[in-house]
């Protein structure tokens, strides 16, 4: 058994424990982030709805519930939206924060509007309450694009660190 990774034999790669543990803490990450600034966006778009008097009352019930309905349909969308659109964007060779960034906040967006209100007629402030959803997959995939980032940088640098390590051919090299 050789102790160095041997080059690829097929398109399926090779995952140790240490990339499948990075890769779940970059993805509860990603979910935590855009939990976190849907549930706020939602708190500060419906104080106005309540009224400053029970601003209290709706950041103590609000917000756990806020967050759990923000959590569960970010969880959703990354696993259903998200990890797709990654291995689309790493099959292009396209992985870059801000593409990441602009589908989220598009996927989150379209998101909530189909989801709660397409049903009913469309207006300003419905469309400012799926702002939120725009957020919040604004900020899971800008977490979750960072990192995706560093990957494809880190794997750009390793194959043309082997690239360059290659051996030339000794009967090429007499020919020539």
């Amino acid at each position: 058994m050789a102790p160095e990774p041997q080059e690829q034999i097929s398109q399926f790669t090779e995952i140790s424990d240490q990339q499948v543990v990075g890769w779940g803490w970059y993805l509860t990450e990603a979910v935590f982030w855009g939990s976190l600034a849907g549930t706020v966006s939602q708190i500060v778009l419906l104080i106005p709805v309540f009224g400053v008097e029970l601003i209290v009352l709706l950041l103590l019930l609000g917000l756990p519930l806020g967050f759990f309905v923000a959590a569960t349909l970010t969880l959703l969308g990354m696993v259903f939206v998200g990890l797709p659109i990654t291995a689309i964007l790493q099959a292009l060779n396209l992985e870059r924060t801000w593409l990441y960034s602009a589908l989220g906040a598009i996927a989150g967006f379209v998101t909530l509007v189909l989801l709660f209100e397409l049903p009913i007629s469309i207006d300003l402030g419905s469309l400012t309450l799926a702002g939120s959803g725009g957020l919040a997959g604004l900020a899971c995939a800008y977490r979750w694009g960072r990192w995706r980032e560093r990957v494809a940088k880190s794997r750009q640098a390793e194959r043309e660190n082997r690239a360059a390590q290659r051996r030339t051919n000794p009967i090429h090299e007499l020919i020539h």
